[in-house]
């Protein structure tokens, strides 16, 4: 009896099992017609076997093509789909619509790349409201003087007046005046009041005798309107800014006049 293969080492990585060699040969003793002694030596079918492995390897490539063509499309699409959506939220920004929220429940880069657009998105929204509110506080605030000096010029005008009030309304132009001039430094300070604590400037002062001079500057105003304020207003010392506190009793004060304008023509 042979047993050539029997004789391999039992390592890793053995190779030569489909060596064409006598080493891969199994032989046995045959005794053929009028008992003559033969061998017979068995090797295995090289070609044969390795089209069995041909076909075998065959379907196993095919399987893996497939399977790695269906991971490439769900990776690619669980990738792209949260690029796809943050390509749309651009496109609105980019429209001026700031009210874009982005569901990416992710903590990949794409995901922290979702979130910081988000907030950028609420970042332009305030600040666009920002804008338009300092636009509209821009207009409404210089609008207040500009209608007290064109009053007074038009009442300047009156014949009748006595050199007193000429004098008195025209310091009261150049109040208004002087005080559009420094108007402009208050509205910048209006873009900023989450800052208020280093731009008010505190004083002491009698907050009647400012509403009573608000009052008088806008009388032109609500006598043109035929209103009648009386005013009974005792001394009061407050600590406050004295420009920003001047500016609203003038916005209350106008505010008052257009809405009572407004309920007379309904009535």
């Amino acid at each position: 009896m042979y047993h050539g293969i029997a004789n391999f080492p039992s390592q890793v990585f053995v190779t030569g099992f489909f060596d064409n060699v006598l080493s891969n040969t199994i032989g046995v003793p045959l005794k053929g017609e009028s008992n003559k002694q033969q061998a017979l030596f068995i090797r295995p079918d090289i070609q044969l076997q390795f089209g069995e492995m041909r076909i075998f390897f065959s379907v196993i490539v095919l399987l893996m093509i497939v399977l790695s063509i269906l991971f490439v499309l769900i990776s690619t699409r669980y990738l792209v789909k949260p690029i796809v959506k943050l390509t749309e939220a651009t496109k609105q920004v980019a429209k001026g619509k700031y009210s874009v929220e982005l569901y990416v429940k992710r903590r990949d880069e794409i995901g922290a790349l979702a979130a910081h657009f988000s907030e950028m998105a609420k970042n332009l929204e305030q600040l666009e409201e920002m804008r338009q509110e300092f636009v509209s506080n821009v207009s409404h605030e210089i609008q207040s003087p500009l209608a007290s000096i064109q009053g007074f010029s038009k009442t300047l005008r009156s014949a009748h007046l006595s050199d007193e009030q000429r004098n008195e309304y025209l310091s009261i132009i150049e109040e208004e005046s002087r005080r559009m001039s420094s108007l402009s430094k208050q509205l910048l300070t209006l873009a900023s009041l989450d800052k208020e604590s280093e731009h008010i400037d505190k004083s002491t002062f009698d907050v009647a005798a400012q509403i009573k001079q608000v009052l008088f500057m806008t009388e032109w105003s609500w006598r043109e309107k035929e209103l009648a304020i009386e005013m009974d207003l005792p001394s009061t010392i407050i600590s406050g800014d004295q420009k920003l506190l001047h500016q609203v009793w003038t916005n209350l004060i106008t505010n008052k006049e257009e809405s009572k304008e407004q309920e007379m023509k309904e009535q």
